[in-house]
């Protein structure tokens, strides 16, 4: 408690919530995601660090994103729509992107060279995406 006060501490208000969350589509380009404007959410990282982990944490749901203890599974932008709920009851859309992984993949070279070009040109131009 700090100085004199007499009243209790306020509890924080619950953050943002994910309260419905679907899958989309795999897209093997920026160009074949969804174009309705949506705003975006990208999850990136290492191969193997837990990004699809992260995705079924934040979602609440147990295989929403397919995991796998090989590093380099999502070859593919991996689109997921996601509904959120405000601590006063507001909801807001907006999807989340979960992206391959950069580094070390059990994967083939030629397709461990694509994902750097598919990831660059995602980051540098989609319009939508207004987090990483």
């Amino acid at each position: 408690m700090v100085g004199n006060s007499s009243e209790a501490p306020r509890a924080a208000a619950p953050p943002w919530r994910v309260i419905e969350a679907a899958f989309e589509t795999s897209a093997p380009r920026r160009t074949a995601l969804p174009d309705d404007g949506m705003p975006e959410l990208a999850i990136a990282g290492r191969s193997n660090v837990g990004k699809s982990s992260l995705v079924n944490a934040l979602t609440h749901h147990g295989a929403l994103a397919r995991v796998s203890r090989a590093p380099g599974r999502t070859q593919l932008l991996n689109a997921f729509a996601w509904t959120l709920r405000s601590p006063s009851g507001t909801a807001a859309s907006l999807r989340c992107i979960d992206l391959p992984g950069y580094g070390f993949a059990r994967v083939t070279a030629a397709v461990r060279d694509g994902f750097a070009p598919m990831v660059e040109d995602y980051l540098l131009s989609r319009a939508t995406l207004k987090l990483v």
